[in-house]
C-alpha cells in the first residue's frame, strides 16, 4: 500500500494499493525484503553501457536480466482497516499470467482510507500461491515532506539541496532519488534525522533541464516492510510507503 503525492502546479494526492506475486531467476542468497542503504552517502549511477554494466559508487556492476512470471494468488485480495475494506482483483493477461494492478483506495483525506491504524491484507490462494493473511501499520505521525520546492522555479544545481520532513515509520529510512537525461542518483537518511542533504556535486552530475530533456525527476519516499510466510513463495512481504514525485527544472 502507498500514499503518493505528485508535485506540479496542481498537486494530486491519492491512497493506492497494488500486489505483485513473481517468480524470478534470482539466486536465493540475493533475495531480500528491503534494501538498506548507507546513510548520508549519495550514489551516482549511470545506465547500462554497451558491455551491460553500470557504475555504482565507482565500481562496475554487471546487470543480469530478470526473467519474471506473474503467479496466481487467487481472484481477489482484500485490504481491511479502520476505514473499511478495499479489494484488488487479479486479471489473467495471456502469457503474462495473473496481474494484480494498482487500484485507488481513497484520496488521502482523513477518514477516506489510509489513516493511522492497523491494516491486514488477505488472499484466498490460487494455483501458485497459498492462502495468506499479512498485516502492517500506518504510523500515527505520517510522513510529510515539509519544504517541497516550487516546481515552477528552477532548482540551482550549484547549491546543496536540503530536504526536511516530519513523521514517518520509526526505525526506517527516507530515500531521495532523482534523474535527468541518462544520469541518476540516490541518497538516504534515517527517518529520525528529519532531514537529508543532496550535495551540489550530486546535482551537478545531472545535466541541466532543457532540450532534448525538458524535465527532470525528484522523488522522496519513506517505506516499511513486514515479512510473512505463505506457501509457493520463497519470500513474502507487505509494505506501506508514502512517496512524493516531482517534475523539476534543473539549472
Amino acid at each position: 500500500m502507498s500514499a503518493t503525492a505528485k508535485g506540479a502546479i496542481n498537486t494530486t494526492r491519492s491512497d493506492t494499493g497494488a500486489a505483485n506475486f513473481l517468480g524470478e531467476n534470482v539466486p536465493a542468497s540475493m533475495v531480500t525484503a528491503q534494501t538498506i542503504y548507507p546513510v548520508n552517502v549519495c550514489s551516482i549511477n549511470g545506465y547500462p553501457g554497451p558491455n551491460g554494466t553500470v557504475v555504482v559508487n565507482g565500481n562496475p556492476v554487471t546487470i543480469v536480466p530478470l526473467k519474471e512470471v506473474n503467479l496466481d494468488a487467487g481472484p481477489t485480495l482484500t485490504i481491511s482497516g479502520p476505514s473499511g475494506t478495499r479489494t484488488i482483483k487479479g486479471q489473467t493477461l495471456g502469457m503474462l499470467g495473473v496481474v494484480y494492478s494498482g487500484v485507488t483506495l481513497g484520496n488521502s483525506t482523513p477518514g477516506n482510507y489510509l489513516d493511522p491504524g492497523h491494516y491486514t491484507i488477505t488472499g484466498p490462494g490460487g494455483k501458485d500461491v497459498g492462502a495468506f493473511m499479512a498485516s502492517t501499520d500506518v504510523p500515527s505521525a505520517q510522513f510529510v515532506w515539509t519544504n517541497v520546492p516550487d516546481v515552477t522555479a528552477p532548482l540551482d544545481r550549484s547549491k546543496d539541496f536540503t530536504i526536511n520532513w516530519t513523521g514517518g515509520v520509526p526505525g526506517t529510512q527516507v530515500v531521495a532519488t532523482g534523474g535527468s537525461g541518462t544520469q541518476a542518483f540516490l541518497c538516504a537518511a534515517s527517518v529520525s534525522a528529519g532531514q537529508l542533504t543532496i550535495p551540489s556535486y550530486v546535482l551537478l552530475s545531472l545535466p541541466p533541464t532543457g532540450p532534448p530533456t525538458n524535465f527532470s525527476q525528484l522523488n522522496l519516499s519513506n517505506r516499511s516492510v513486514t515479512l510473512f510466510t505463505v506457501s509457493g513463495l520463497d519470500i513474502a512481504s507487505i509494505s506501506y510507503s508514502v512517496s512524493y514525485s516531482l517534475s523539476v527544472k534543473l539549472q
